[in-house]
């Protein structure tokens, strides 16, 4: 179990700091990364799950569980086009079939097979079975959760500052409502246990922007109001009890549309990002694959801006060098300062988050 000397983390920089966390920033909670995910819900799910993945990603690719699931909603809206009391979700529209380099007639014919045999609809079935599975993997008990020592330092070296996710999960939020007793308390900032309960300074607070959603988001498909529920209503909640496509369904991407939707929060989020880059000296990132274009996209402009001191620091586990896609951003721009740090996020969160002198102003 990690310590950490809490007076001695400095938070001097963080209003001129972001940070971007990705999967393996909450791999310390013992969440899974994107490959073990996905490999625990080919255990949980029926074998359509797998099947469809071996269809969409074949030749051995990565399985992406996020398009997956993006690519069965498509093939749901398809099954119950004229079944709307089968229906689970609201869907995107025709425009999802492009994100599937083939199909294949045996889709079509499993499909048929399965609508004389399974109540309902394979592919709602398994709609149901996998948001169950997520919850069951990726949603901390905030009365039990693991060590996040580790979150509640980041918390608390970035007041003032912005943390960027790409995880469902509530890691942060619960690192952020620990009790008076513990060393951080809750905001998550340190105050006497008597102190009246309300919002820390406004220079304090840290600004949280999930890009993806999150588990506990819950979006209704006419309004397009996305909702944030409380752990309670999210336990008591079966989505597979959904019967009409009126209820509301889970705020996060896989059934709320791609995120640069314009009626969707997922645009407004992506702006904050851009515009928290735009004025930070300093870029940290904890756990990130680089799978996402339009993250990426933000982060090449930050890299290759020219004629400003800045400072990139990368911590990773799986070795010692800067990716080769951030490499090649940064290749000939002497203006930016790079750090790589390897370990897990537990291990190195207290470089990685340590001043920088040479961008004091």
């Amino acid at each position: 179990m990690a310590t950490f000397d809490w007076d001695a983390c400095d938070w001097s920089e963080a209003g001129r700091t972001v940070v971007l966390v990705g999967a393996g920033g909450s791999a310390d909670l013992g969440l899974p990364v994107a490959d073990e995910l996905h490999n625990q819900l080919v255990e949980r799910l029926p074998p359509l799950y797998a099947n469809l993945a071996r269809l969409v990603f074949a030749d051995g690719a990565p399985v992406d569980v996020e398009r997956l699931f993006r690519v069965i909603q498509f093939l749901h809206a398809l099954e119950t086009k004229e079944r709307p009391l089968d229906q689970r979700l609201s869907h995107d529209g025709l425009d999802i079939a492009l994100l599937v380099a083939g199909w294949e007639q045996s889709v079509g014919e499993y499909l048929a097979a399965q609508r004389n045999s399974v109540q309902g609809s394979a592919t709602g079935r398994l709609i149901d079975s996998l948001w169950d599975a997520l919850f069951e993997i990726l949603w901390l008990n905030a009365g039990q959760p693991p060590d996040i020592g580790y979150l509640r330092w980041l918390l608390k070296s970035m007041q003032g500052g912005t943390i960027v996710t790409l995880n469902y999960d509530n890691g942060l939020e619960v690192a952020a409502i620990q009790p008076a007793a513990q060393p951080v308390d809750a905001d998550p900032y340190p105050r006497p246990a008597t102190a009246v309960p309300g919002f820390p300074d406004p220079a304090h607070r840290v600004r949280i922007i999930k890009l993806h959603g999150s588990l506990n988001w819950s979006t209704d498909p006419v309004t397009g109001t996305t909702t944030v529920l409380s752990d309670n209503d999210l336990r008591n909640r079966r989505w597979a009890s959904q019967i009409t496509p009126s209820r509301p369904a889970p705020g996060i991407i896989f059934g709320a549309g791609n995120k640069l939707r314009p009626d969707g929060p997922y645009l407004d989020m992506y702006v904050e990002f851009k515009k928290a880059l735009a004025t930070a000296d300093r870029f940290v990132v904890i756990g990130y694959g680089w799978g996402d274009a339009h993250v990426n996209e933000l982060i090449r402009r930050w890299l290759q801006h020219r004629g400003v001191a800045r400072e990139f620091r990368v911590a990773r586990v799986d070795g010692p060098e800067l990716p080769s896609l951030p490499r090649s951003w940064v290749t000939g721009n002497d203006s930016v300062d790079v750090s790589v740090f390897r370990g897990r996020a537990i291990d190195t969160i207290v470089e990685v988050t340590r001043p920088s002198p040479t961008l004091q102003r």
